[in-house]
């Protein structure tokens, strides 16, 4: 168990002077997936690290979103120390983090798998179900090295024509940015970085197959002057549609509650149901209908969904039917002096940052302090989508609220 205590405050992690300019060369070409919500797995070690500097600077520099950290500690005794100081440093970068405790080794005799292969079946099992809540995408730590390695294991697993496809760059859910980056050119950037290393001693265990596999053919193959980019980039197309997901022609619906109150099952149903084809999803469920009618006639918060669309109206508002993979339930970003959000955008002041909505919040008009959740009730923004609604703000106090990109015929609110 090594620990390469590398200065490690937050300024620290902000120090570019020594990077070689190769992440902003991956940038220009994939913006638009470093522009999506990511959540990196994060194991303490020289890739992952490499992850989050990368991350950490494209945030400083392009205003990419923060990303979210994850780390499965495999409650394996002789890690626990190890654990320890890799729980403090994700606690110190003030990123959302998810830290998930599994007894691996239990498990691996339970299922009749490997420990390394247990831990990486529930790891990605985790990774989908967060990256699933959050609406992000995975980004893990792979090179190039790694590919030959699952292309080994694979062929000797049995594997045919689509083990040399394994491990893509990108496939929609997940993004492997190091690929992209030599062997030479991670190692000068890993040199330079200020961000703690946690070298995990099993990496060495010849226990192993993929480590015994890395030490007896992939570095005899390297020596003999295989390039492993060369190899990975044989198998797989940059070309690839990285652009922004398509989107739907809108995020939502709202039924005018006049009358409304007033409908049977059947009726609400067959209203409900046309705008859900509109959407060209599924026919509302009996289950559901029956438990939005009784909160519609009791007139109280409706906060329903399935799996395609949300259900929401306050006693005052119109019904809305919310599409779950819109772009209204991702954070804003700002780019070029635009602000992006719901297919929107808007111009605004340099100065600005975007500040995520909470209850207390408040901004100042006409000398007045003002309950943002209260303009959020006047306006009728239904309550799962004001974490997202752009908040910008100043000097840490609110400046505007974009209702505009919510909805166009809404003027934003603008504080002193």
């Amino acid at each position: 168990m090594i620990f390469h205590n590398k200065k490690n405050d937050n300024e620290s992690i902000y120090n570019f002077q020594k990077e070689i300019n190769i992440f902003e060369d991956i940038y220009k070409i994939y913006e638009n997936i470093f522009y999506t919500k990511s959540i990196i797995s994060y194991s303490g070690g020289k890739d992952s690290s490499l992850l989050v500097y990368l991350y950490l600077y494209l945030h400083k520099k392009k205003n990419i979103p923060k990303p979210i950290l994850f780390h499965l500690d495999h409650s394996i005794r002789e890690n626990q120390k190890q654990e320890n100081l890799i729980k403090d440093f994700m606690i110190s970068l003030s990123l959302e983090y998810y830290f998930i405790k599994k007894k691996i080794p239990q498990l691996s005799f339970k299922i009749k798998k490997s420990i390394e292969e247990t831990g990486r079946i529930f790891r990605y099992k985790e990774l989908r179900k967060i990256a699933k809540k959050e609406k992000a995408i995975i980004i893990t730590g792979h090179h190039a090295e790694d590919y030959l390695e699952s292309v080994l294991i694979n062929l000797i697993r049995g594997g045919g024509k689509k083990a040399m496809e394994t491990l893509p760059f990108f496939n929609g859910e997940l993004f492997r940015p190091l690929v992209f980056i030599n062997k030479e050119d991670r190692i000068k950037l890993l040199d330079s970085i200020t961000i703690p290393i946690f070298e995990d001693e099993s990496n060495e265990s010849q226990i192993f197959l993929r480590n015994r596999l890395r030490k007896n053919i992939v570095s005899s193959l390297e020596k003999e002057g295989l390039n492993f980019q060369k190899l990975y980039f044989n198998f797989h197309d940059k070309e690839v549609d990285v652009s922004s997901p398509k989107k739907e022609a809108r995020s939502y619906y709202s039924i005018d509650d006049s009358g409304i109150l007033e409908l049977n099952p059947a009726q609400l149903k067959n209203i409900i149901d046309i705008y859900l084809n509109l959407f060209n999803y599924h026919p509302i469920k009996k289950k559901i209908l029956l438990e939005i009618f009784n909160i519609l006639k009791k007139n109280n918060v409706l906060y329903q969904e399935n799996q395609e669309v949300m259900f929401w109206k306050s006693p005052k508002s119109p019904l809305y039917i919310i599409n779950k993979k819109s772009d209204l339930f991702k954070f804003a970003i700002i780019k070029d002096e635009k602000i992006y959000w719901n297919g929107k955008q808007k111009d605004i002041n340099i100065n600005y940052q975007i500040s995520e909505y909470n209850f207390g919040m408040k901004i100042i008009k006409n000398n007045q302090n003002k309950n943002v959740s209260e303009l959020m009730r006047q306006f009728n923004i239904p309550g799962p989508v004001r974490k997202y609604l752009p908040i910008l703000t100043e000097n840490n106090k609110s400046k505007a609220i974009l209702f505009s990109l919510w909805d166009d015929k809404l003027k934003d609110y603008y504080g002193d």
